[in-house]
């Protein structure tokens, strides 16, 4: 690794500024190779340490030894520089950890906040028009009562609708839009099969069938007869859930309680019983107690 760059990643990893997870993680890979190599270099050094020590002159070994110092000391620094990183990216990853948190509790204190200014600005003025709303189907419904009677009475037979038929869709019915006999082509089991527009009858009167993208040729040699009906289905009548059970009308803070709180007392004990007579009882207060 060029020195410069060793140089570099030392610097790294004494700056206390917190660095992004990704570069932190470039600077560690960085420092594993040099670590390697810090590893190599000490396990030649000692191999040429101790190739010399029966050959070499004394201070030709102590070059060796010298130079095999020198590896040790750069493998301490690898492994310390690793070890920087690695601890830069613990707390890396524990910062962002926290962010996180953070943006999901600021983002839920913002809803909070919103929704309770929502609710104090727009469930007032919702309320007022929900209580006139059942209000008004309370005396709608009251006063179209009255008036079949009055109907009935009357000897009419028409009688005025429910308060909330106006919300309810009404069905349709089946209706056939068009009626033929076709002659499909069918499989085996006699079932009308897939794609008849694209079944090309062959001389000999059989039918075959080629899909994009298929491997095969699909033969047919029987044909049956249909009934084929066109028809928009039925579309069952719906009546929505009554307003006087689906509308409520929630206050928008709860109810204050009624008066003031008065201090009560709670009596619990705290430890067992003890005696406190520091003296034999006489003896007729030993009889009272039924002690003999």
């Amino acid at each position: 690794m060029a020195r410069l760059t060793l140089k570099s990643l030392f610097t790294r990893a004494r700056d206390p500024a917190p660095a992004p997870a990704a570069e932190i993680v470039t600077n560690r890979e960085a420092a594993q190779i040099e670590l390697d190599a810090a590893q190599a270099a000490v396990e030649a050094a000692s191999a040429t340490y101790a190739s010399g020590l029966l050959s070499a002159t004394d201070d030709a070994l102590r070059a060796l030894d010298g130079a095999r110092q020198d590896a040790g000391m750069r493998l301490d620094r690898a492994e310390a520089l690793v070890a920087a990183f690695a601890d830069q990216l613990v707390q890396a990853d524990e910062a962002e950890r926290k962010a996180a948190l953070a943006r999901i509790v600021e983002q839920a204190t913002s809803d909070q906040s919103e929704l309770r200014d929502l609710v104090e600005r727009e469930l007032p003025s919702m309320a007022v028009k929900a209580r006139a709303i059942l209000a008004l189907r309370d005396r709608a419904e009251r006063t179209t009562s009255a008036a079949n009677r009055a109907l009935e009475t009357a000897g009419e037979t028409s009688r005025l609708p429910h308060v909330e038929a106006f919300r309810a869709q009404p069905g349709r019915p089946r209706e056939e839009l068009n009626r033929e006999v076709r002659d499909l082509w069918v499989d085996d089991a006699g079932n009308a099969v897939a794609f008849q527009d694209k079944i090309r009858t062959q001389g000999d009167g059989s039918g075959s069938l080629t899909l994009p993208r298929a491997h095969h040729v699909h033969h047919f040699t029987r044909r049956r007869r249909f009934e084929v009906i066109e028809f928009l289905p039925e579309v069952r009548a719906t009546r929505p859930a009554s307003l006087a059970e689906t509308v409520s009308v929630p206050d928008v803070y709860a109810p204050a309680q009624a008066g003031e709180r008065k201090p009560e007392t709670t009596t619990r004990p705290v430890e067992p019983a003890r005696d406190v007579v520091s003296r034999k009882p006489a003896l007729g207060t030993r009889m009272a107690m039924g002690r003999g």
